[in-house]
């Protein structure tokens, strides 16, 4: 495993060309391109302008929190696999996804944007597809911080009770889609803010939610009008939907806490509940 650093400004990043990879910050061009074992690095002596990678480039991490330039995989769209994406950091850059999806193997924090001062992201109609296995203490994280992001996918290759996905900051994403038997769990008192949901378990294996410490709640909130709708075989607690009315879970679906607010299991919201009907937390049957 070797740190690639990029030098030398703007460039194209292809599979070949080592003119722009060092093995320090600032240091000589002529290195190796960084492959699939290595860590690619954009700092302050990265040099400003755009870096447009062409390929489907495979790396451990990619970190550019003290980049002062534009890393832009909206030119060709790329669909990059990696284990860690850092944008956490302070220089005045410039993310742009695109319309490729970006694949997250790794163990613990896979999307790092806790500090985002002067960054710019333009998510497109990028998909961040979190898969992999279970690390020593599970939980793969995402910390979005209030940014605006497209399609968060988790899709893991091992279900069990450690390996679950966490966002552990309020952000808010065009879609979140999880697949059945995943556990995913949000901050309490954050909100995450999505315009499609899609969450579809079987009887077999549900798809568990719920917030990180199971004390305030966390809110899920919908944008764009209409209603959350076509979700099942949810075991779900210490959530609450927003605004009323919005949240529609699935007949299937349990409150294991009897803990949520606003959370409705019902396969459709045609349904009109009656006040015979309303349950503790707001729930209808």
């Amino acid at each position: 495993m070797a740190n690639r650093y990029w030098v030398g400004g703007a460039g194209d990043w292809d599979v070949s060309t080592t003119t722009h990879w060092s093995d320090s910050s600032g240091g000589a061009g002529g290195q190796s391109v960084p492959g699939s074992s290595d860590t690619a690095i954009f700092d302050a002596a990265s040099g400003g302008g755009t870096v447009t990678p062409n390929y489907n480039l495979s790396v451990v991490s990619i970190t550019m929190g003290a980049f002062t330039g534009t890393l832009d995989f909206s030119a060709n769209n790329n669909s990059p696999t990696l284990a860690t994406f850092s944008c956490n950091g302070t220089g005045t850059r410039t993310l742009k996804m695109g319309t490729g999806t970006f694949t997250l193997t790794g163990v613990s924090d896979v999307w790092i944007m806790n500090t985002v001062t002067n960054l710019t992201l333009d998510a497109g109609q990028s998909t961040i597809k979190v898969v992999g296995t279970v690390g020593l203490y599970g939980g793969k994280t995402i910390y979005a911080n209030g940014l605006i992001l497209n399609k968060i996918w988790y899709s893991p290759v091992e279900y069990h009770a450690n390996n679950y996905l966490r966002f552990y900051t309020s952000g808010t994403y065009s879609e979140i889609k999880l697949d059945a038997g995943t556990i995913t769990t949000f901050l309490n008192s954050t909100t995450t803010t999505v315009t499609t949901f899609v969450a579809l378990g079987t009887a077999e294996s549900h798809i568990t939610i719920s917030n990180t410490s199971l004390t305030t709640h966390a809110t899920l909130t919908k944008a764009g009008g209409g209603v959350i709708s076509g979700c099942d075989y949810i075991d779900i607690q210490e959530i609450t939907g927003s605004p009323a009315d919005t949240w529609y879970i699935g007949s299937n679906s349990t409150d294991t806490g009897s803990t949520c607010t606003n959370i409705y299991l019902l396969d459709e919201p045609a349904v009109v509940a009656t006040d015979t009907q309303q349950v503790a937390n707001n729930y209808y049957y």
